[in-house]
């Protein structure tokens, strides 16, 4: 009687210890709701070494199985069962006018097409609801909150037409144009290299609203076309008067033990193709 007694209690003991487990296990694909695991990974994530642990959590996932918690999606490997499942990333767009997540809870992007981005734009941090999909399938998306926005002011060609204008960014990946009302045109001309902030963007509509807030010249002119450089990833093409009066007192002279160094071709008939006003010469 004694020797059945003790089975019983070490089986109780035992059913007690694989829920424990399953519970922790349960904690993990919360964590990171869309990732697959199998039992070495599982493992890791709770700090045990796979070889000691391996009978109790192929019975922890067993267990979760059967309450309908997870499911298994291939040969070994086991994903969250989800209804509705969020997450938050960075928006990549694609020329197609599709975004994709890159998020550090899922182990591959999450394809948004551009119907269901809701006005994010390159760079934007969102968030995101999952759509349920078999596991052969990449995941998709729609984002249902821009959390920050990367940036509001962009480089640009504006294109004015009657009453208003349109910012056709110089960025490849900001594939909208914006809408400038005559009254924020800020004195551009037709065809002039800007720079335009967005100030709204209301929800029907295709393009966001803006402002030109500084004409930087006319495309195709060499300054305007650096300061645009310059202005697109946000590099400054202005300093303060004590940097500016410090370069001035740089002394750029070419001492004579420096030419003794030198091969001397001043003399040698020399031609370039750039312009004087050039930084290099070719």
């Amino acid at each position: 009687m004694a020797r059945k007694h003790n089975r019983r209690a070490n089986k109780r003991s035992q059913s007690v210890d694989i829920k424990e487990y399953a519970q922790k296990v349960e904690i993990v694909f919360r964590t990171f709701p869309t990732r697959k695991f199998n039992y070495k990974q599982i493992a890791s994530q709770l700090g045990y070494k796979p070889e000691m642990v391996k009978a109790k959590v192929e019975m922890a996932l067993s267990d979760l199985m059967q309450s309908g918690k997870i499911l298994m999606v291939d040969r070994g490997k086991y994903k969250l069962k989800y209804t509705a499942t969020y997450a938050e990333g960075v928006v990549d767009m694609a020329s197609n006018g599709n975004g994709y997540i890159v998020s550090p809870d899922v182990e591959s992007d999450i394809m948004v097409r551009a119907p269901n981005l809701m006005h994010a734009l390159n760079g934007d941090r969102v968030k995101i609801g999952l759509f349920a999909t078999k596991s052969s399938k990449k995941l998709e998306g729609e984002v249902i909150e821009i959390l920050e926005r990367k940036q509001t002011d962009f480089v640009g060609t504006i294109e004015i037409g009657k009453g208003h204008g349109f910012l056709v960014a110089s960025s490849r990946k900001m594939l909208v144009d914006i809408y400038i009302p005559k009254a924020k045109l800020g004195g551009a001309e037709n065809g002039q290299k800007v720079i335009a902030r967005i100030t709204d963007w209301p929800e029907k509509a295709s393009s966001p609203f803006g402002e030109i807030i500084k004409v930087l010249g006319n495309a195709g002119d060499h300054n305007t076309e650096i300061h645009a450089v310059l202005a697109e990833f946000g590099l400054p093409n202005e300093f303060p008067v004590e940097v500016e009066s410090a370069a001035d007192e740089l002394d750029t002279s070419i001492k004579e033990e420096e030419i003794a160094k030198r091969r001397d071709f001043r003399k040698v008939p020399t031609f370039t193709i750039d312009p004087a006003d050039a930084k290099d010469f070719d």
